[in-house]
């Protein structure tokens, strides 16, 4: 806590305090000059091509949300962010810590993560999933294939998730937050100057969070401890190091919804309170980073920046849910899944970038180049389950009355002791890169880049009593190409061309037992991006088409291979394709906006529909207004969100689950009292819509009905 001693002393020191949600980021060692953000557009992103281009340079689409939109629409977790985000689905099917929410663009599962621009490759089937973002100043979404940057995943989109930095003026900030269902939320963030010249900077943010949910029996409850400081070492070379500390714990959640189906085929409707989930559930994560970077300056113009990070992400889940479809009168016919599940990580990411320009053709060029490296193993504890083992009917038992079970969550469960087995993954993944922006007139700019990515993925087990290693994975020299042109049509308006790469290994195996060969994604995209209002203001419209190979397809009444695995065929030919609308920033003094349209339609090569539970087309658009006159200090503001049709087409009934259209509106007010405290007011789901946030197998999980949020900041 030294850390936050200081830096409140530092704040009150300065006597020159800045409300801290006035800076996007510090600036690179090279000064100490305030970065601004105007509203809710960002200057500039490097998350697509490693390049300092603005969005409007940048030949792909990339949505930017600031810390300043994030606070408005007090969006606190990675998911609430991303709901935000146009083009970005979250199809949350299950609750908070469980492995049931999932991210989605132009027709893909998101995998790929960024922290302060250095990829994190998935460890398993760990993502970013339970991230709260009191530690970041923005999130960077760049949608479609983005493998310059990201080396190995899915073309989806990319997103980059952009840490706080110390500030050169002392500040303070607390929030409070109270609102529906017991939730109660309270955050400190202190940043400033730890010396009195300044060259010794930190920041720290302390959080504590818990809540009960509009689910019976379920309660969750978050810690986190972030801190980072800034030395320069010199007038151009700044170190930096930081710590994060994550602790998320949800009681008593299901790992799943509701069954969408009664067995005799009618729909469910259950009430929106029902929780599937054992009275005991746990489901808990836990994420610990330690990083530091070294970056230098140099007086022409060119910057080195060194990056390392270690990460351990854990988590151990014990839980109890109903599952299937049972009779209405009786409550027969449903299960019962029991599981533990324990993992411990380790991740460890390092990597080298340099950037800058130069003078060619009677423009100024600009150049990037770097190389990453990430290494990560995963240890597993081996339980009884019940996709496994002689007595696995144990874990999957038939329920007599899902009817009593439900009312009260009442179970007692088989056996959850360990067997003394472990099992687990390796992994390890590095490229270089290299990337320019040529221009060959005033008009007329190309980004070309390219990355060469190694990926090598193994696992391990003791089930014999020995360990016993299995390499699944092992791709060298893959070439990823990036290439895109942009042509000034007038001084603020742009239209782009691009193709985009990246590839990503999967685990479906051959009737040989080999994996299939890696996924490969491209992206085609066209587009027009304009600036209005000298910048204060951003609009783009894109039209794109992702083609995927080697599609892992089951082979039908294929026995099992030498693994034990069903295996499947790699096939070509699916296709998403579709369009996007974005508009962002200010519309005119004091007002503000954000929020586009995307439509997006993917079918496999014999023209079938894929991930029908994923809507093909979203609207999101959020707005506010400054007052002015006697009601200045009030904000207002409000949220529209609307989704297309969805269907679940696998259910054992042989019904298909459809869910309509759906419609929600949010409302906000945000009352500056004083120059340092002000207070907010949100009302979610004003019309209390009754719908689904995600549809799975046989499931769904409803969204959240009306609630409210009161906020509380005082600021110095």
């Amino acid at each position: 806590m030294a850390i936050l001693r200081t830096a409140l002393a530092g704040a009150l020191a300065t006597g020159t305090m800045v409300p801290i949600n006035t800076f996007a980021a510090e600036p690179e060692p090279d000064s100490l000059e305030k970065i601004l953000v105007v509203g809710y557009v960002e200057a500039s992103s490097s998350t697509a091509t490693g390049l300092d281009l603005s969005l409007r340079e940048t030949p792909q689409s990339v949505t930017v949300i600031t810390r300043a939109r994030m606070d408005d629409q007090a969006t606190s977790d990675i998911s609430s962010v991303l709901k935000q985000a146009p083009g970005v689905t979250v199809n949350a099917s299950g609750p908070k810590g469980s492995d049931n929410i999932f991210y989605y663009s132009r027709g893909f599962s998101i995998s790929n993560f960024q922290i302060d621009g250095t990829p994190r490759p998935p460890l398993g089937d760990y993502l970013e999933l339970t991230t709260d973002m009191a530690l970041y100043e923005r999130v960077e979404i760049v949608r479609g294939a983005t493998g310059l940057m990201s080396g190995a995943g899915s073309p989806a989109a990319a997103i980059n998730l952009v840490r706080k930095r110390p500030s050169a003026d002392g500040q303070m900030s607390f929030e409070g937050e109270l609102g529906s269902y017991e939730h109660r939320r309270a955050e400190v963030d202190l940043s400033g100057p730890l010396n009195d010249s300044g060259s010794l900077r930190g920041r720290t943010v302390l959080l504590y969070q818990d809540a009960d949910a509009f689910l019976d029996r379920m309660n969750s409850d978050l810690k986190l401890i972030y801190g980072i400081a800034e030395a320069d070492l010199t007038a151009k070379t700044l170190l930096t190091a930081g710590i994060e500390y994550q602790d998320f714990v949800n009681n008593g959640a299901s790992r799943v919804g509701v069954p969408l189906f009664f067995t005799d085929g009618d729909a469910a409707h259950l009430p929106r309170d029902t929780n599937t989930g054992a009275e005991w559930n746990t489901l808990s994560h836990t994420t610990k980073r330690y990083f530091a970077s070294l970056s230098h300056s140099f007086d022409n113009g060119w910057s080195v920046k060194l990056e390392g990070e270690e990460s351990h992400p854990d988590y151990d889940e014990t839980f109890s849910y109903l599952f299937g479809p049972f009779d209405a009168n009786t409550g027969a016919g449903a299960y019962i899944a029991t599981a533990r599940w324990v993992g411990d990580m380790q991740q460890r990411t390092c990597s080298i970038t340099a950037s800058g320009t130069f003078q060619w053709l009677g423009h100024e060029q600009q150049l990037a180049f770097g190389g990453s490296y990430n290494s990560g193993e995963a240890r597993y504890v081996n339980f009884p389950s019940w996709w496994w083992g002689e007595n696995r009917w144990d874990y999957w038992a038939p329920m007599p009355d899902a009817w009593d079970f439900l009312d009260d969550g009442v179970f007692t469960p088989p056996d959850l002791a360990p067997n003394g087995q472990y099992f687990g993954e390796h992994l390890k993944q590095t490229g270089v890169y290299a990337a320019l922006r040529l221009k060959a007139t005033d008009r007329i700019a190309a980004v070309l880049g390219l990355r060469v990515s190694d990926w090598r993925l193994s696992a391990w087990n003791d089930f014999s009593g020995e360990v016993s290693t299995t390499t699944l994975t092992d791709e060298n020299n893959v070439l990823t190409p990036y290439a895109g042109v942009l042509v000034d049509l007038t001084e603020n308006l742009t239209a782009y061309a691009s193709y985009t790469d990246i590839f990503e290994p999967q685990s479906a195996e051959d009737p040989e037992g080999h994996r299939l060969d890696p996924l490969v994604g491209s992206t085609y995209e066209i587009g027009l991006k304009r600036e209005f209002r000298e910048g204060r203001l951003y609009a783009a419209v894109s039209a794109f088409r992702t083609e995927q190979d080697n599609l892992a397809v089951p082979i039908p009444d294929a026995p099992p291979n030498p693994n034990g695995n069903y295996p499947s065929t790699a096939e070509d030919g699916t296709v998403s394709q579709g369009y996007e609308l974005e508009v962002v920033g200010e519309l005119s003094p004091g007002w503000q906006i954000g929020g586009g349209y995307a439509y997006a339609k993917v079918e496999d090569a014999e023209g079938m529909a894929l991930l029908t539970q994923v809507p093909k087309d979203t609207l999101k658009v959020f707005s506010t207004y400054q007052l002015t006159g006697a009601l200045q200090g009030l904000r207002i503001g409000g949220n529209v969100r609307w989704q297309g049709k969805t269907f679940s087409n696998d259910g054992l009934t042989g019904e298909d689950f459809v869910q309509g259209s759906q419609f929600s509106i949010d409302l906000m007010a945000h009352y500056k009292v004083t120059e340092q405290v002000s207070l907010s007011l949100h009302v979610n789901n004003v019309t209390d819509e009754v719908y689904y946030s995600g549809i799975g197998w046989l499931s769904g999980f409803y969204e959240t009905p009306r609630n409210f949020l009161f906020g509380f900041r005082w600021a110095l």
